[in-house]
């Protein structure tokens, strides 16, 4: 579809039309196949772990801790790992910032893998302090194996559903929420009914939907962590 706005006539827009763009090469229809020769690395095998000194102004570190997670067209595992990204966010907060005090704020995020297929991302990233970075990592890490192996509790599993459905309500009330999306729905394999399905599905996991999805990414081939101090820094 094109559109043409201005003070114009009619004429000389569909003239401007004909000149521009009917003069173009015909080529493809956009799809989830489109460029895909171009997208294709292929991904590290874990666990990756790199552990770096670096020169900076500020005496702080940067911790990431995580594994590959699901590509944007395998709908049900991106729903699924949002949940329990939800439930972790809760977790680290409560268990990682009140109770352990090892960092002022910390959450965890899905992003699946668009652009380049495989390089899906779950993990919690945050700035220690230096003394605090690998006790940090550690705690993560026993955190992501406690809950690929017992999952969320049926309290956290309604508290995140009940997040999901209230950002739900409010995307999909934005015009700008479907432009993004519409614009690239055919190019990312996806359809009209993932987006208008969401809210229903969302309330249709269980807890061992979840769990079994974070454990089965979480493995350890697709683990990786980061640890990131400032040089000269003494690491009890």
């Amino acid at each position: 579809e094109v559109s043409v706005v201005g003070d114009l006539p009619r004429l000389a827009a569909l003239a401007l039309i004909e000149r521009y763009l009917g003069g173009l090469p015909p080529r493809a229809r956009v799809s989830d196949k489109t460029l895909n020769h171009l997208r294709t690395i292929t991904r590290p095998a874990g666990p990756i772990s790199v552990e770096q000194k670096v020169n900076v102004r500020t005496p702080q570190a940067f911790v990431m801790d995580g594994f590959f997670g699901t590509d944007i067209q395998n709908v049900r595992d991106v729903r699924l790992l949002a949940l329990g990204a939800r439930v972790l966010s809760t977790r680290m907060n409560r268990i990682i910032r009140e109770e352990k005090q090892l960092v002022y704020s910390i959450g965890a995020s899905s992003q699946p893998a668009s652009e380049y297929p495989g390089f899906g991302l779950f993990s919690a990233r945050a700035p220690p302090d230096p003394a605090k970075a690998i006790v940090l990592a550690t705690a993560l890490e026993e955190m992501y194996l406690a809950f690929a192996k017992d999952g969320p509790t049926a309290e956290e599993m309604t508290v995140a559903k009940k997040q999901i459905a209230n950002l739900l309500d409010q995307l999909l009330k934005d015009p700008e929420f479907w432009q993004s999306r519409l614009a690239i729905l055919d190019y990312r394999g996806l359809s009209l009914d993932d987006l208008t399905d969401a809210p229903a599905a969302y309330q249709r996991y269980t807890a061992e939907e979840v769990r079994e999805a974070f454990a089965r990414h979480s493995r350890p081939e697709a683990r990786f962590r980061f640890v990131i101090l400032p040089q000269g820094a003494r690491i009890p």
